[in-house]
């Protein structure tokens, strides 16, 4: 029993301590948790009062700025009431005989007296309420307008109406940097509202005084028929001129047009693409217009304006009337050549108009260095200008020719200068080719011409006349073949006195009149004809004999 009681007292005392240490350990939770609350609470309570710290600060810095205004705003207004003083006490010291102009003054001073009654009202309550609350109501810039407009006398029922509008016509209404519908707003009290960009809607509204907007909506029709309005712009006039080429007013990707719209702040507003009519309207100010329409008259007389060509002369040099074709070359080659060296413009009168050997004026315009430039190059044409004649054979005209004139157009690009073909006077076998042209070019034309001579030659043949089929084939298709393979050129005539053959007659260069002359003569030739061989006789086949028979053994077998 003591043993039992022992054991029982130990058990008993490890479960006190067991409880002892888990009492201990839950305060410890417990005191840390509360140590964590109690930091959190500071650091609230912190940024509360900072918050509120901050909130003060911004409150009175506030209420410092409206003060400040409000100040602003009062001195102000005893500025603009003293100077409306000055004006009242300047009429009523003016002499009597001013009665008339006195007393429509008298109207204004009333007004102006009503006003600067008024002023101190407004100044002590901006004062008293600036230093009581320390905010000012500012009415709004929509508000202001109306009260502006109200004592102007356009105060009355207000409506919105819609109007139905093509999308492409809202940027002429909105103007540039919406400046028509500010406009609309500050001349006649009517606000224009446009659907935003992309938007589907075709309907823009206007808001306003019925009367008002009635003017608002002729604007915008004007605006949308012809670009522009007269209501909106007292001084706007618009004047129409008829032009002689639409190009030259445009120039090149619309140049001279936008110059003289931007130099003369006009607007030029030109016919539709399939219309006739050969008119354009200037708009804008009435001295605008008249430098515009200046301008305009400049360029379609002369081909440039001040505005479109700056610094842009005009000069005339005399020139023979002999020549114009030498100056203007072939296809207008060689003027086009010097206009685009020196940046020019050089205008040739019609030589049908002037006599043959007289004098015309040939007119430069451009700049001063370019128009001295062309100018050097249209006097040397007078002077480095020759004619020269040369003899050439007439069977090798076709050579100079070429294909459909291929060759003698090319010899005239290629060194500017102009050839012609003219018979002999007492040889039928040679032409004479006239070159008109400057001298440095003569000369390479003249070897040319040589060097045609020395690669071509002549060959004749006497050709059967029975044999002429073969040599021309089926509708010629052999002697054109034979032609285009060697480069020459074939004729066959009549032989003087034999009617057996033909003269067949090979021109070309030397080695395609070889190649040529010798298929020609194998044709000329008979082939030879080959003997037959002797048939060969045919075998009679004999007759099988039969075979021997053999004999028979009537011997019986051994047996």
């Amino acid at each position: 029993m003591c043993l039992v009681l022992v054991g029982v007292m130990q058990v008993l005392g490890v479960i006190g301590k067991k409880v002892d240490e888990s009492e201990e350990n839950t305060s410890y939770f417990d005191k840390k948790k509360e140590r964590k609350e109690r930091k959190i609470k500071k650091k609230v309570e912190a940024e509360a009062v900072k918050d509120a710290d901050k909130a003060e600060r911004l409150a009175t810095k506030e209420i410092a700025k409206a003060a400040g205004m409000a100040k602003k705003k009062a001195l102000k207004l005893q500025e603009a009431a003293a100077k409306k003083a000055e004006e009242e006490k300047k009429i009523a010291e003016a002499p009597k005989e001013e009665k008339k102009p006195k007393k429509k003054k008298k109207k204004k001073k009333d007004k102006s007296a009503v006003e600067t009654q008024a002023v101190p009202d407004t100044q002590v309550d901006l004062e008293t309420q600036a230093d009581s609350e320390g905010w000012v109501d500012i009415p709004n810039k929509r508000e202001a307008h109306a009260a502006k407009k109200a004592l102007n006398g356009n105060s009355g029922p207000r409506i919105t109406i819609e109007m139905l509008i093509h999308p492409r016509h809202f940027g002429t209404i909105t103007g540039p940097s919406r400046s028509l519908l500010t406009k609309f707003m500050d001349d006649f009290d009517v606000e224009v509202t446009i659907p935003r960009k992309g938007s589907s809607e075709e309907k823009i509204k206007l808001f306003g005084c019925e009367t008002k907007i009635d003017i608002v909506k002729n604007c915008i029709n004007e605006l949308i028929e012809k670009g522009y309005s007269k209501s909106l712009y007292s001084n706007l006039s618009d004047v129409s001129i008829r032009i002689n080429s639409f190009s030259r007013l445009i120039g090149p990707s619309g140049a001279y047009i936008r110059a003289i719209q931007t130099g003369t702040n006009t607007r030029i507003n030109l016919p539709g693409k399939d219309s006739s009519d050969d008119t354009v309207t200037i708009v804008g100010d009435n001295r605008d217009v008249q430098q515009a329409i200046a301008a305009i008259d400049q360029l379609m007389d002369d081909g440039y304006s001040e505005l479109t060509h700056p610094g842009w002369i005009k000069a005339e040099l005399p020139f023979p009337s002999s020549m114009l074709g030498v100056l203007k070359g072939t296809g207008g080659k060689t003027i086009k050549k010097i206009q685009e060296e020196t940046n020019t413009r050089i205008v040739v009168p019609d030589a049908r108009d002037h006599d043959a050997g007289g004098i015309l004026s040939v007119q430069l315009m451009g700049l001063p260095d370019g128009i001295q430039a062309a100018m050097q190059t249209i006097t040397a044409m007078q002077t480095d200008y020759m004619v020269r004649e040369i003899p050439f054979p007439t069977k090798l005209i076709y050579v100079l020719k070429g294909s459909k004139g291929s060759t003698i157009k090319a010899l005239q690009s290629d060194y500017s200068c102009h050839i012609d073909v003219k018979d002999h006077v007492w040889d039928p076998s040679l032409n004479v080719i006239v070159i008109s042209g400057y001298s440095k070019e003569l000369a390479s034309v003249e070897q040319e011409l040589n060097d045609m001579v020395q690669r071509h030659s002549q060959w004749r043949i006497d050709f059967p006349a029975e044999r002429m089929g073969v040599l021309f084939g089926k509708g010629g298709a052999g002697i054109r073949q034979l032609q285009l393979d060697t480069s020459t050129r074939i004729n066959v005539t009549e032989h003087e006195w034999d009617d057996l053959v033909k003269d067949v007659v090979v021109m070309g260069p030397i080695d395609g009149v070889q190649q040529a002359s010798a298929a020609i003569e194998s044709m000329a030739k008979r082939p030879e004809r080959q003997p037959r061989e002797p048939r060969q006789q045919q075998q009679q086949p004999q007759p099988q004999q039969p075979a021997p028979e053999q004999p028979v053994d009537t011997q019986p077998a051994a047996e």
